[in-house]
């Protein structure tokens, strides 16, 4: 029996790196969030990243959005929209995406 090993479903992950205090069993590169700080840019960041990704690997159909992190609940709400919102200008987007947000 022949497995199809590729197909154009994939996931995209986002790292938020900010927390509210870090936890003693996360490995992930996160930082506690001290001050303000620029979220605006941020989300530029995440959006010319997701471009320059998608200018290599065209064509794919996003099936998972997974924010992790960190912890993105402390995400603008307008942020997470932006986010969302240039994955789908890129890629198509499933009918049936699962989107998880860690909090």
């Amino acid at each position: 029996m022949s497995v199809d090993r590729f197909n154009n479903l994939f996931g995209v992950y986002i790292h938020w790196p900010f927390c509210a205090a870090k936890c003693p069993y996360c490995d992930f590169h996160s930082h506690v969030h001290r001050g303000p700080f620029d979220e605006t840019e941020y989300l530029k960041a995440y959006q010319r990243e997701i471009a320059a990704t998608a200018a290599r690997i065209p064509g794919r159909k996003v099936q998972s959005i997974f924010f992790g992190g960190g912890t993105p609940s402390l995400m603008n709400p307008k942020t997470v929209a932006g986010i969302l919102d240039a994955i789908a200008s890129h890629w198509a987007v499933d009918d049936n995406v699962e989107v998880t947000l860690e909090a």
